[in-house]
């Protein structure tokens, strides 16, 4: 499914990030998994954050049996959920490469290069979607925690 249309340029985001996610068309495991976790209030409310949610494609992609068993331990998906999320609204064109803490409160790396934005071993694929309480960077495998 292609991704639906992001904010137009010079209008401010009127969806916060969790309806900005669900709208896109591309993160249904994603918003599935906030649900799961019971953080769905966290994206809603003022922020902000920058969010590096793994697109359908990149949950597809885990072993299997893994997101079934994610999905069965609330407290570990939150876990690694968080992980995916840091405090602060950082734009692509803002990125600095370096080390931010993670809402879990482990460090997640962030690498700008002439090529594109990486977080850990994960690649940006997507244009930002920019929310009304933050962004959200589209990436191409699930991050994981402890790393």
């Amino acid at each position: 499914m292609e991704p639906r249309a992001r904010t137009e340029p010079g209008k401010k985001p009127t969806r916060n990030l969790f309806e900005s996610a669900a709208f896109a068309g591309n993160f249904d495991t994603w918003e599935s998994a906030l649900k799961t976790a019971g953080l769905t209030d966290m994206l809603k409310d003022k922020g902000p954050y920058t969010v590096f949610a793994p697109t359908d494609k990149a949950f597809k992609a885990l072993p299997k049996g893994k997101l079934d068993m994610l999905l069965k331990n609330k407290q570990e998906l939150a876990e690694l959920l968080r992980h995916h999320i840091v405090s602060g609204k950082v734009m692509s064109k803002d990125v600095k490469s370096g080390e931010f803490k993670a809402l879990d409160g482990s460090n997640v790396w962030i690498q700008k290069t002439a090529s594109g934005i990486k977080i850990e071993n994960a690649n940006v694929v997507d244009e930002e979607i920019d929310s009304s309480n933050g962004v959200i960077h589209a990436i191409d495998k699930v991050l994981e925690v402890g790393r």
